[in-house]
């Protein structure tokens, strides 16, 4: 959900649901896409804290950094995507539960750029 935006950067507010026994967790970020000719990129970071509400019961993840590149194959035959993320999930997380919650960031992500193209 793209709470407000100037048309180059947007605040987001996104929630992902875990499985008992894990606390559900929320982000709110600065969200910017630079197109350029044959690919662009994305950058997104933690937004001040206070911008949004909290939830009650749900972790607030306030400390986070993506960066995302699209760039055309050479053959003209698709393009290679490269993202680099990172994030302090406030408390031990199982691998299961961290891969889970990565797999729907990026597909997301990959869903988001392909709507906005």
């Amino acid at each position: 959900v793209s709470l407000l935006g100037d048309g180059v950067t947007e605040v987001i507010y996104s929630s992902v649901r875990f499985p008992f026994p894990l606390c559900d967790r929320d982000y709110v970020f600065y969200r910017r896409l630079v197109r350029r000719q044959g690919g662009g990129f994305m950058v997104a970071r933690s937004a001040r804290k206070g911008l949004v509400a909290e939830v009650e019961g749900v972790v607030r993840v306030d400390n986070f950094e993506s960066h995302f590149a699209v760039v055309p194959r050479g053959d003209g035959k698709g393009l290679d995507y490269f993202l680099e993320y990172f994030e302090e999930p406030k408390g031990a997380l199982p691998a299961w539960a961290v891969n889970f919650g990565m797999d729907a960031l990026v597909t997301g992500m990959v869903k988001g750029l392909k709507h906005g193209a």
